[in-house]
């Protein structure tokens, strides 16, 4: 998967790249079926500390939300051929996946940063008091990525979600900066953005396989983690 990934993101040829991206295709969708309970790695990966119940109860429900994540990538892609480019179901996939990515990599780098936290968003704030942060190392480089004159790939991310979706007034004032820096409607800049968000959605999937991994080794058993014990009811 990780290596499959890294080839097929530098292919220029187009047509050789359509052929690369199907059988990139079949890795994930094999990948997707993924479960606590199989063995994905020769070496399972195992956090620094024993995990408590709760941090178990986290890596859980983070597994479970990468898949929904890996519902959204997929959909939109579907949509948008079934579709046409700017239809109502391809906005409505990727302004989730923009709500997502903000929320889980993106949101509160201040107050990360007061609480310790080497990057911003909700995952580290689990992962890096297991020792597990580093995992996140691989979807932060495509964060950091160079993309406008002064925005990174994630500073568009982060800026359209926020002055677009959620704090702005349905003005296209709202994100005319964001827009002229990062020239989005140019071909080459979208080709670029299209190509960054492939790239997070296979390091989300390797993501997920990895907290799969850890929650294996630890032989975790279903029946003590139902949601009517977490509740008490």
């Amino acid at each position: 998967m990780i290596r499959a990934s890294q080839i097929g993101s530098i292919i220029a040829d187009p047509v050789i790249k359509a052929r690369a991206d199907m059988v990139l295709d079949r890795i994930r969708n094999f990948a997707r079926e993924a479960d606590i309970g199989w063995k994905i790695f020769e070496y399972p990966i195992e956090p620094d500390i024993k995990l408590t119940e709760m941090q178990t109860w986290q890596l859980m429900a983070i597994v479970g939300t990468l898949l929904e994540f890996n519902y959204a990538f997929e959909r939109v892609e579907e949509a948008s051929l079934f579709t046409f480019e700017n239809s109502a179901p391809v906005r409505y996939y990727v302004n989730g996946i923009f709500h997502y990515l903000t929320a889980l990599f993106l949101l509160d780098a201040k107050d990360n940063q007061k609480r310790g936290f080497s990057r911003p968003g909700n995952i580290i704030k689990v992962l890096q008091p297991m020792g597990l942060g580093h995992l996140l190392n691989p979807i932060y480089q495509v964060f950091d990525r160079p993309f406008g004159e002064e925005m990174s790939y994630g500073g568009t991310v982060l800026s359209i979600r926020n002055k677009g979706f959620v704090h702005g007034s349905f003005s296209p004032e709202n994100i005319r900066k964001t827009v002229k820096d990062s020239n989005i409607f140019n071909e080459a800049q979208r080709i670029r953005f299209i190509q960054s968000h492939w790239d997070l959605f296979d390091h989300l999937i390797v993501l997920r396989l990895q907290l799969i991994s850890v929650l294996t080794l630890a032989n975790i058993t279903f029946d003590n983690f139902s949601p009517s014990k977490l509740y008490h009811l």
